[in-house]
């Protein structure tokens, strides 16, 4: 959709149940958050709290690149 590119690295089946990458795009596109904080907040926020160890790395449309992790 033009928003960001995401891959993931954890237990899969959290990304899959959580969204991971529609959930940053779509916090993106409909909060307006840039890339940094959309990521940041799914994989420190979201994930963390259901014991989830993941990492990620995002690139936005307008090149900007993220890798949050919370291992």
């Amino acid at each position: 959709d033009g928003i960001c590119a995401v891959s993931g690295t954890g237990k899969g089946e959290v990304f899959i149940r959580h969204v991971v990458g529609h959930e940053i795009a779509s916090r993106m596109a409909y909060l307006g958050e840039d890339l940094k904080t959309a990521s940041d907040k799914v994989i420190h926020e979201d994930l963390k709290r259901h014991n989830a160890g993941a990492g990620l790395v995002a690139i936005g449309a307008d090149g900007s690149i993220v890798a949050p992790y919370n291992t």
